[in-house]
């Protein structure tokens, strides 16, 4: 459980909306890596047997309220206009919530059980 969220996490910290050539379809690999996220952090956040630091969930929380923003309850696609505007600060949330989680260190720390 702890491993699909950092691996969401990872993906949206490595995410980008600019559209090329090359990845046309660029809003709708970001609506599913948000999408990966918000799934991976509810059944996360809900196991009984994972602690999460209040830091680790208002940021986890916020990360997901921003993208619920974005894509979730079948409002609009990151793949419309002006999306990336909005998208500009998930990668570096993301970032910041690895850190906290223990990524980036020899051997990542998921929350106690």
């Amino acid at each position: 459980m702890v491993a699909r969220l950092l691996t969401a996490l990872r993906r949206l910290a490595a995410a980008t909306p600019a559209r090329s050539e090359r990845a046309p379809d660029i809003g709708g690999i970001l609506d599913e890596v948000g999408r990966e996220f918000a799934d991976a952090w509810l059944l996360a956040r809900q196991c009984p047997g994972l602690e999460w630091t209040s830091a680790q969930r208002a940021l986890l929380d916020e990360l997901d309220e921003r993208l619920d923003r974005l894509i979730g309850r079948g409002k609009r696609s990151l793949s419309t206009e002006g999306a990336g505007t909005e998208w500009a600060g998930i990668p570096a949330l993301a970032r910041q919530a690895l850190v906290l989680l223990g990524e980036g260190t020899e051997q990542p720390r998921p929350p106690s059980p």
